[in-house]
This record gives C-alpha cells, structure tokens and sequence, in this order.
C-alpha cells in the first residue's frame, strides 16, 4: 500500500507539511517499496539544482520531525536515525536538502543540551 504524496504548486511533493503525522510513514520523504519495506530517505531533488532551494527543503522536511516528535518522540527519534544512517546522500556527497535537514538536527541538539544544562544548574543549586 503506497501512500499518495501531497503535491504542491511547482509540482513537487510538498514539504514540511505537518498535518496528520503519527508515524514515519506518514513523513513527505519517506515511502513504501513494492514490498511493503519503508524507505527512510526518499526526496525529489530540485530540477535546477536550487541549492538554496533545497537547503529550505531539507529544513522544512525537520519540521515533519518536530510534529512526529510530539505525537511519538521514539518514533521521530528513528525516523532522524534511520534518514541518516540509510541514505548514501548524507554520506557521499549531501546535496542542499541533506545539508538543510542536518542543520536542523544540529540546532535541536544543541538546544536541547543547553536545556538540559540549564535544569542541572537549577536542580544544583
């Protein structure tokens, strides 16, 4: 069972849109093989090969990881995991989605230390 991508105006599939998430399936950059196996990194690149515009892509497609992290935090935290660790993308070369998805993971990471960092100041004293 495939799932139907959203499509917006230029038409790509659109990204970043955040309504209904409860699983990774339901991530834009996600989809279902013929055999059912779910494929954790799969976007469409930008035809002209807009590196500003796929930087902004791969920002947006965070903000699907936020609303998931919401609804079920283990499976958002997979959903980043498995994105990185199984596309060649991140690894080979990283095109701009790829740089933009990680400079968000990198910004919540280090929020969230600091947040931590904080709350063990406070508990401290």
């Amino acid at each position: 069972m495939s799932k139907q991508p959203k499509i917006c105006q230029c038409g790509r599939t659109l990204c970043g849109t955040t309504e209904n998430i409860r699983s990774r399936d339901d991530l834009s950059f996600t989809k279902r093989d013929e055999q059912g196996i779910l494929i954790n990194w799969e976007v469409q690149r930008h035809p002209k090969k807009n590196w500003g515009a796929d930087v902004e892509i791969g920002r947006d497609y965070f903000k699907e990881i936020i609303e998931l992290a919401n609804i079920d935090p283990r499976e958002a935290i997979l959903a980043i995991e498995t994105a990185i660790s199984s596309s060649p993308e991140f690894s080979r070369y990283g095109a701009g989605i790829e740089c933009g998805f990680s400079e968000e993971i990198a910004k919540m990471a280090v929020y969230g230390i600091r947040q931590k960092a904080k709350r063990m100041n406070k508990e401290a004293k």
